[in-house]
């Protein structure tokens, strides 16, 4: 079943927390600690602060073995969030669970900015939004170590090697790396719902949670009442492997649209040529750039790059942007694209150990050279991204998966998968592959929506099915056609 919906105005992106939903935030004192002694299963709930509606928010931590086969030896602290039910009187106890993007974003600062977006949601039953292993507290796995060769060492591929293997070896020192899994975490959460003492769950996973989310549908079946899954990547596939080609379909249709509207075309009559143009000026290797009184080789693929961060949910620039590439001024998107490579060593926000631990078992490990060929062919982006985490996972240790993990996910429980149209990252193909699976799904695709957008009556969507605890009454009518995108113009 495919519907589709207006263009949407909320994220719940790779790398945007859903704490964009609003500007209050969850201080990190708020959150509860647990003696040193405190065995493994073992937690802490207590009433930490009122979100913006007036719900109430209980802050909680639950310890975990880091290695839970083993049971024994290092611990890991769990931070949550519970928003709790607003009608205690008509209170389930079936709770929503709730999982952002990345792998690696923390989900529970922006709990009272997300008590107040899903207002309504949580009427009848609690929210939980759980940091997973690794994210968030003083178990985070951040890559906050200095670039050993500079901050030049930053361009002309994403991740510097030497930085991530610097990376590696502080963190090996409190953790073993390769314990950071999605199926790990969701076993983690497994273990904190039925401590918790819910019943079951119903999940919303955007993004990555997307696969948080299947995956636990896999494992946990019984468990899993509803679920709805947002800017969808299918757990069959290796996502990474196929970015380039989804970043060129997503960058036609976005040509595509600007040809047919008078004022864009009017001020970018061939954007094809002017994207020849623009990587035109690497033909003899890098382009000096000044950025804060240094000058920084800025690379084709460098510029690729932003071009995909801004087709994530900005792609109203991107016909001024290609233009002005063209023009050979490259100021701006260099400035652009080391804010979009800051989480790899900045410290705070996206985990990157925990990201790469993910990634690097769940995305890369499986890729063959023949796939990369395969996929970046005839691309404006080739195989710069895949081929940067390629070399990242090179100095990154190998994690073990379940042998069936790469198998479709089987489930029965209702579901609801949210796409848009011009996703760059996760575009629909992917949910109509997970689709595939489910007995019960509707698929809604968000008109010129990029990755993870959601509108007010998607949320409206999602409260019906999980209220109902079916799709029978999801009324995707609500809304119409996008607007127009309205293109920056110069």
């Amino acid at each position: 079943m495919r519907e589709r919906t207006e263009q949407g105005r909320w994220m719940w992106g790779v790398g945007a927390v859903v704490v964009g939903l609003s500007a209050s935030t969850l201080a990190a004192q708020e959150l509860p600690e647990l003696p040193a002694d405190a065995a493994a299963g073992t937690g802490e709930v207590r009433q930490c602060a009122m979100g913006p509606m007036g719900e109430g928010l209980r802050c909680g931590v639950f310890r975990v073995w880091e290695d839970r086969d083993a049971a024994e030896g290092r611990t890991l602290d769990l931070h949550f969030v519970v928003v709790e039910a607003t009608d205690t009187a008509e209170r389930t106890n079936d709770a929503v669970l709730m999982f952002t993007g990345g792998p690696g974003v923390p989900t529970i600062g922006g709990a009272p900015g997300i008590a107040q977006g899903l207002a309504g949601l949580n009427r009848s039953r609690d929210i939980v939004l759980v940091d997973l292993r690794g994210i968030g507290g003083p178990d985070a796995l951040g890559c906050d170590v200095p670039y050993p060769d500079g901050f030049e060492s930053r361009f002309g591929s994403i991740f510097d090697s030497a930085h991530l293997a610097a990376c590696r070896d502080t963190l090996s020192t409190r953790a073993d790396l390769t314990l950071y899994t999605t199926p790990i975490s969701v076993d983690d959460l497994e273990e904190l719902r039925r401590w918790l003492g819910y019943d079951a769950v119903n999940l919303l996973g955007g993004s990555y949670g997307s696969r948080v989310a299947q995956v636990y549908m896999r494992r946990y079946p019984d468990a899993v009442r509803t679920a709805v899954l947002t800017g969808v990547t299918a757990v069959s596939e290796p996502g990474y492997v196929n970015t380039s080609r989804n970043l060129q379909n997503a960058l036609e249709l976005v040509i595509r649209e600007c040809a047919q509207q008078a004022a864009c075309n009017a001020a970018y009559p061939d954007l094809e040529t002017l994207m020849e143009e623009a990587f035109a000026h690497f033909d003899d290797g890098p382009v000096a750039v000044e950025l804060d009184g240094r000058t920084v080789p800025f690379h084709a693929a460098d510029l690729g790059y932003a071009l995909r961060g801004l087709l994530y949910n900005r792609s109203a620039e991107v016909p001024y942007r290609i233009d002005q590439a063209a023009r050979g001024e490259f100021r701006e998107l260099a400035e652009y694209y080391v804010q979009r490579t800051d989480w790899v060593s900045s410290g705070e926000g996206t985990a990157a150990g925990n990201h790469f631990s993910v990634i690097c078992a769940e995305d890369i490990g499986p890729v063959t050279d023949e796939d990369v060929r395969r996929a970046a062919a005839g691309t404006f982006l080739r195989g710069h991204v895949i081929l940067s985490y390629r070399a990242a996972c090179a100095v990154w240790p190998e994690a073990d998966l379940p042998a069936d993990f790469f198998d479709p996910v089987r489930s029965d429980a209702p579901t609801l998968l949210i796409s848009g149209e011009r996703d760059p990252v996760t575009p629909p193909a992917g949910a109509e592959r997970v689709a595939a699976g489910l007995t019960q799904h509707m698929h809604v695709i968000i008109p010129n929506g990029g990755h993870g957008s959601i509108s007010p009556c998607v949320v409206r969507m999602v409260t019906t099915l999980i209220e109902d605890g079916t799709l029978e009454n999801v009324d995707p009518s609500c809304v119409s056609e996008a607007p127009p995108t309205e293109f920056r113009l110069p």
